[in-house]
């Protein structure tokens, strides 16, 4: 079965503009609850997509628990879980 491609144009019935992304640069926010000092596979991971992104010639936000008052996991105290009002987030 040979699909077509969606048509993303905004107009119903037009060919898509075609996109020159390396011509874009993007402001791009990561979020995560795992960061630094934890290491482990997702931390690697965002690590390297923001240098990745950043090296594209993106902007990159990351928004870490660091970013916040944090107390350890009861269960897991290398683990800082954020306490954050919606007020710090929408500042950030």
């Amino acid at each position: 079965m040979d699909a077509a491609a969606p048509n993303l144009s905004p107009v119903p019935d037009e060919p898509p503009v075609p996109i020159d992304w390396a011509a874009k640069t993007l402001s791009i926010v990561i979020v995560s609850d795992a960061w630094l000092p934890q290491v482990n596979g997702v931390v690697r991971t965002l690590s390297c997509l923001g240098r990745e992104l950043v090296q594209l010639g993106h902007t990159v936000t990351m928004v870490t628990p660091g970013d916040f008052l944090t107390v350890p996991c009861p269960t897991q105290a290398d683990i800082r879980l954020a306490l954050a009002r919606p007020a710090s987030i929408g500042r950030l």
